[in-house]
């Protein structure tokens, strides 16, 4: 099993987050064929519904449900 360490960030670093958090919405929305609203309300559906989930592992679980390789997702957040 191969791992990696994914970027830790912290409250300072918001621009940072904001747009790993579009790309990640714009990679999933071309991979998936469905439109970035629609990523966006099923996260929000996704971080209602778990309450102590964070956006981006909401749009990982919808990477998943989607059937795209983790593998590509984690390339996202690391770069």
């Amino acid at each position: 099993v191969q791992t990696c360490a994914l970027p830790i960030y912290n409250s300072d670093d918001g621009g940072l987050r904001n747009h790993h958090t579009k790309r990640l919405k714009s990679y999933l929305s071309r991979s998936s064929g469905l439109s970035v609203q629609e990523i966006e309300r099923r996260a929000e559906r996704k971080v209602h519904a778990l309450q102590y989930t964070t956006q981006w592992m909401a749009l990982a679980l919808i990477a998943k449900e989607v059937g795209l390789p983790m593998n590509d997702i984690i390339d996202v957040f690391q770069s």
